[in-house]
């Protein structure tokens, strides 16, 4: 990528659409993570979407955001270009908070469980890492993550060969020839 296509990715950043949510119906409050969040029903599908608010700091009397949005929403749209399956996501906003939504990629009849499920059948001890008392990530390594994925195969419907399992999918082992 020369330093010119850089600078039209950083341009078309401001193109999102902002999708206003603020009048969806609230399904459930997302329990994880340390900020809260909120799965909405899109009034239109029926469809279910996380609303994940950004991420506010202040000190010295100012305030700024960590723009998680902008982050997640470049993260899905190159994930789309080079074929990682991933949730749909868009910029949002809900009342006065701006944010990002992410649609449920779960197929009916399914359940969300997170990585350190997997970890912690494989890692000895293993902490979750999003404790305070867990700063080094005990057991959370590349070695144990390809573990853990080992034992899993794709997202139904992922655009790969029947034979890769959730690692490959998610091109890790091209990315860090393992």
């Amino acid at each position: 990528m020369r330093f010119g296509d850089i600078r039209r990715v950083r341009q078309s950043v401001t193109d999102f659409d902002v999708y206003d949510v603020s009048k969806w119906k609230l399904s459930r409050v997302e329990p994880l993570g340390g900020i809260e969040k909120h799965w909405l029903v899109d009034p239109e599908t029926g469809c279910q979407w996380l609303f994940k608010p950004n991420t506010y700091h202040s000190h010295d009397g100012r305030v700024w955001s960590q723009r998680e949005d902008l982050s997640e929403k470049v993260a899905y749209e190159l994930a789309t270009r080079v074929g990682v399956p991933c949730a749909l996501t868009h910029l949002a906003r809900k009342q006065d908070q701006q944010g990002c939504l992410s649609l449920d990629l779960k197929p009916p009849g399914w359940e969300f469980h997170i990585g350190s499920v997997l970890l912690d059948g494989i890692v000895e001890g293993y902490i979750p890492g999003y404790r305070p008392d867990n700063r080094s990530r005990h057991g959370h390594s590349l070695a144990n993550i390809t573990r853990a994925l080992g034992q899993c195969g794709p997202p139904p419907g992922a655009p790969t060969p029947p034979e890769f399992l959730a690692f490959e999918v998610f091109g890790l082992r091209r990315i860090y020839h393992v």
